[in-house]
């Protein structure tokens, strides 16, 4: 898997999915896709049992976060903007 993956939900990016590996070796990571619309971004930081997940969505389109099995968050559907959100580990 990679540290932050962007999948195509519908065509043009028109809704995405994004999915940072928070169980992975690396502690934080960036990254970005240029889709039709503008940028797509996520840029996020692990600490223990919790992150901060920032992602950028551009302007006519949607994100679903997909996390690992066992990280929950509240905000799993983004519209466009910039959000910034937390998630953490059940143990």
């Amino acid at each position: 898997m990679y540290a932050a993956s962007f999948a195509l939900v519908e065509p043009g990016y028109a809704r995405s999915s994004i999915a940072p590996d928070l169980d992975g070796s690396l502690d934080r990571c960036a990254a970005h896709v240029d889709t039709p619309h503008g940028r797509l971004a996520v840029r996020w930081r692990r600490d223990g049992d919790s992150a901060t997940i920032d992602v950028e969505v551009p302007v006519g389109t949607t994100a679903e976060v997909a996390l690992p099995a066992g990280w929950t968050t509240d905000a799993t559907v983004l519209a466009a903007g910039r959000h910034v959100i937390g998630a953490v580990r059940s143990r």
